[in-house]
Formats: structure tokens, sequence, C-alpha cells
């Protein structure tokens, strides 16, 4: 006598495998179904079972039976984000279903990221120029940690070091300081390539008039003929020296 299994059992099917609770935007996940009858003897179709993603943005699926017969579900999320999936037995929710599903964001775009802050574009000298770093996957999704290799210096009437700072949330601030007016050069890199839109130009503009870096010169400051107009010229500059 040959005996055959009964139809699947929602309450005895068991669902594993990572892409159950967190996976990374672009990347493929997957997760196994195990089907079972009322009589714990195991199946080898896929066809009753049901699969749907509930999310800010819709998964595209596919379900396969491996050989050793319990269907596989792949998938790829592009939006982060949380998710939930339900998975269903001719339109019963199978046990624990539906799962919570955590998409985080992929690797740093050098595409996407974005550059911004007043010291983008000018800064006076001396001042602290301070430029925020926004990473970005390749599909838009803004990354919440750190940890990515980012670098930046100036070019320009001087070579300057940039610092910058890691705040932990995908975000990083750079902080340059220069004292020569003039056209920098800011080039941001992120893992030994540029961000899109650099070089960065930056004007670098006089502080404030210093009396001890102003001066005088001219014929005037060393003699003058009586009834003859004298002239002589005063040059201001900030604190650094830089002419105004």
């Amino acid at each position: 006598t040959n005996i055959v299994a009964d139809v699947p059992s929602p309450q005895l099917t068991v669902i594993s495998g990572s892409g159950l609770d967190h996976c990374l935007a672009g990347q493929e996940c997957e997760f196994v179904i195990d089907l079972y009858d009322s009589f714990q003897n195991k199946l080898h179709y896929a066809s009753p079972v049901d699969v749907q993603f509930i999310g800010p943005k819709r998964v595209t699926k596919s379900i396969h039976n491996e050989e050793s017969g319990s269907p596989v579900v792949r998938f790829i999320p592009e939006k982060a984000g949380n998710y939930s999936i339900h998975v269903r037995i001719r339109t019963l929710e199978v046990i624990h279903s539906p799962f919570n599903l955590r998409v985080f964001p992929g690797a740093a775009s050098h595409s996407q990221s974005r550059v911004e802050g007043p010291g983008l574009h000018h800064t006076k000298a001396g001042d602290v120029g301070l430029v925020t770093l926004s990473l970005f996957d390749k599909f838009g999704n803004a990354l919440v940690a750190g940890g990515d290799v980012v670098k930046a210096e100036m070019e320009g009437p001087d070579e300057l070091a940039c610092a910058v700072q890691d705040r932990g949330n995908g975000s990083y601030v750079i902080s340059y300081t220069a004292v020569k007016i003039g056209i920098y050069q800011l080039n941001v890199i992120l893992a030994d390539q540029p961000i899109e839109g650099s070089p960065f130009s930056v004007q670098i503009e006089n502080s404030v008039v210093s009396a001890a870096s102003t001066y005088a010169y001219g014929s005037a400051l060393r003699y003058a003929i009586a009834g003859y107009r004298s002239y002589f010229t005063i040059q201001t500059a900030d604190e650094f020296g830089n002419n105004m």
C-alpha cells in the first residue's frame, strides 16, 4: 500500500533563514519553507505557498524548489525600512506569520552621496570652514552607521589638511582653516574615489581689517615740499597679511 502525505498544515510549517529578519538593500536574501502535513510528514512542493511583502516599496520575489524538496524564497529589496512578510498556505497564515523584516541601507555610493554646508562655497580667512558629507546607497537610502573611509583635502594658494569627524550615523563633518585668500579646490574622497561633484571650488575671503597688518608707503612718508601736493598710500590688510 502506498501512503501519501496529506495537505500542508499552516500550524506545522517551519520557516527559517536570515532573510526573515534582516537584509541589505540590493542584496539577494532568502528563507526556506519546510512544509508538513498534520501528521508531520514532510511535503516536497511549493504550489500552495503564497508570500507577500508589505513595506515601503514593492519587493520582487521568486520561489524555487530545492533538491531537498523545500521551497526557497529569494528576493532583493531596494528600499530600506521595516517590512512584514506574510506566508500563507491556501489563504491561511502559517504559524508565526507575519515576520518582521528590517532592510538596512547598502554600501555607500559615490554618485548618490551628498556634500553640503556653508564651507562648501566660501569662508573667511582664519575661520573654520564646515562641510557635511551625508552617505547614501545606490538606491538613495541614507546610511545610518559610520565606519566608511572618508578623506578630504584642500588645494590652492595653500595646501591644507582637512579634519574628518565620523558622527556614527552615516554623516561626516569635514573642517578646514585657511589663512591665505583665494580660490581652493576641496576634494572629498570616499573609499579612494571622489564624491560626485568633487573637487568643489571654495572662495577664501578676507577677514576683518587689522591695524597691526595695515601699512603705508609712498614718498610723502619720507619728505614733502611746501606748497606742493604729496602722496602716500595706506594698504589695509587682515590679521593674516592678506591685502584688502
